[in-house]
């Protein structure tokens, strides 16, 4: 933990305005596409594809940043990305094809807010042990911030002086990270990044990365061959209660990061274990299948709404409020979701299908809206809903899977979920490139939402005859006691008798 509160201060204010910048970006992607529809007659399937390109590379970029990070230093790859943000945005200014939209605004752009994103992450993760969850969970509070304040700039900015000159603006704003990321700094020189993970079981730290610690970090392969370990109690609760989890309950309110940036390097220390192991347990199998659907249908929505807004005659300035709120209420149901879930009386199992209904519902019955208020209200529904999901689905993995399976299940959920990003919106496309209408779309988006509520359910089944076995074997155990006390006292009467 670093003593000096200011250089604390500067890294959390860094690490809080890089996301906010990166996330504000690719929040206002919709607001391009629409106006690249009229200019370059193409179709949605075509122009959603750079956002996702974008995404996804930033999404899928991890576990290479991490190397970056341990070869160049921290502060030379996130000022690298943000090099490349600024010049990507600066190059689209001059687009005179489509195809420098595909390599510049989707290929460059999304390599280096991966490789910017990934920094900030890991600056908080080096640089904070016992309050790191509350830093992590402070600085990934930017990308509601972000997604608030870009949604609202943007648009105006673009209808004022056009998309080319809005891409400008865009840059100047990319490159204040480079000025952030000087902000960066850590005790340690180089840092050193590695797949290092210490359970509870030996130690209270969890994920260290920084190799300058005097403590050796223990592999679960280490730990399992200690006789401590052996007889020690392998317990989820207790996982949670020394905060691995919430390490990374702030930063999943990323639309590139959603879940576990903090293990973003997996454990390679089972090779004793058979593969695919973790597709035996049916439970897993469905969240991973809920991640992915949901993951589908998650930008949808948020990146539509600005040109279905616009169909419907509504002002481009309230466009922008409502896109706005959807930022801010994002970020209030993610901080507020991770203090719930934290309460032993907070069913997850039940909060998790009940968020997924709201989004189906919400998406469905936005089609029968016609006001601004009303779209005001659907923009803080759907983001609520998806908030408390991106917040419940680690928490979930934790209960389903085994301690020691947990850095390789997150790793699966994180692929499951990067996959949805990437293809969901252009298969939104091809729904609306067919029927012509944005109402298709929502459409899709809710059943598909629906669907994923239905595999759900048989977690919530699952955990609903797990409290029952539970609470049956809780009244036996009580029946066995009483028993035996009786028995104890009868033997004593008569022995004194």
């Amino acid at each position: 933990m670093i003593g000096n509160k200011l250089r604390s201060t500067l890294i959390v204010f860094a690490a809080f305005m890089l996301i906010a910048v990166l996330d504000g970006i690719m929040c206002v992607i919709g607001v391009y596409v629409s106006y690249w529809m009229q200019e370059w007659n193409a179709t949605r399937f075509q122009l959603d594809w750079i956002g996702s390109i974008q995404m996804g590379l930033a999404f899928c970029l991890g576990p290479f940043t991490g190397r970056f990070i341990n070869r160049f230093g921290l502060i030379s790859v996130a000022i690298f990305g943000g090099v490349l943000c600024t010049i990507s945005f600066i190059v689209c200014a001059f687009t005179v094809h489509i195809s420098m939209l595909y390599i510049f605004h989707g290929i460059l752009s999304g390599f280096g807010i991966g490789l910017a994103y990934m920094s900030a992450v890991v600056s908080i993760t080096i640089n904070f042990e016992e309050k790191r969850s509350i830093a992590m969970g402070v600085v990934t509070c930017g990308t509601g911030v972000g997604c608030a304040c870009l949604s609202t700039l943007m648009p105006m900015v673009i209808s004022r002086i056009g998309w080319k000159n809005s891409m400008y603006i865009l840059a100047t704003i990319a490159f204040t990270t480079v000025i952030y990321s000087v902000l960066l700094r850590s005790d340690a020189r180089r840092v050193s990044i590695r797949p290092s993970i210490n359970l509870p079981v030996i130690m209270p730290q969890l994920m260290t990365l920084d190799s300058t610690l005097a403590e050796t970090p223990k592999m679960p392969s280490q730990i399992m061959s200690s006789t401590f370990a052996f007889y020690s109690t392998w317990d989820v609760e207790q996982a949670k209660k020394q905060m691995y989890l919430t390490s990374f309950l702030g930063n999943v309110g990323s639309f590139v990061y959603l879940e576990g940036l903090d293990n973003f390097l997996r454990s390679k220390s089972k090779a004793n274990k058979e593969p695919l192991h973790l597709l035996k347990n049916f439970q897993f199998i469905i969240l991973f299948l809920a991640s992915f659907f949901f993951a589908l249908t998650f930008m949808t929505p948020i990146v539509y709404l600005f040109d279905r807004l616009r169909q419907k005659g509504i002002p481009d300035a309230n466009i922008s409020l409502i896109l706005s709120a959807y930022g801010v209420f994002g970020a209030i149901a993610r901080l507020s979701m991770g203090i719930i879930s934290s309460f032993s009386w907070c069913k997850k199992h039940i909060c998790l299908f009940f968020w997924i209904i709201i989004s189906s519902v919400s998406n469905i019955v936005s089609n029968y809206m016609t006001t601004a208020w009303h779209f005001a209200l659907f923009s803080c529904m759907l983001a609520t809903a998806q908030g408390a999901f991106i917040v419940l689905q680690p928490l979930m993995l934790a209960e389903i899977v085994l301690q020691e399976d947990l850095t390789d299940a997150l790793g699966v959920i994180l692929l499951a979920s990067g996959a949805g990003y990437l293809i969901g919106t252009p298969i939104m496309a091809l729904v609306f490139d067919h029927w012509k209408t944005y109402e298709a779309c929502y459409l899709a988006c809710g059943v598909i939402l629906a669907f994923t509520a239905l595999l759900t359910t048989t977690i919530l089944i699952a955990y609903i005859r797990q409290f029952l076995m539970e609470k049956y074997e809780r009244r036996l155990k009580m029946r066995l006691v009483n028993g035996m006390s009786n028995w104890i006292r009868q033997e004593s009467s008569s022995s004194q008798e």
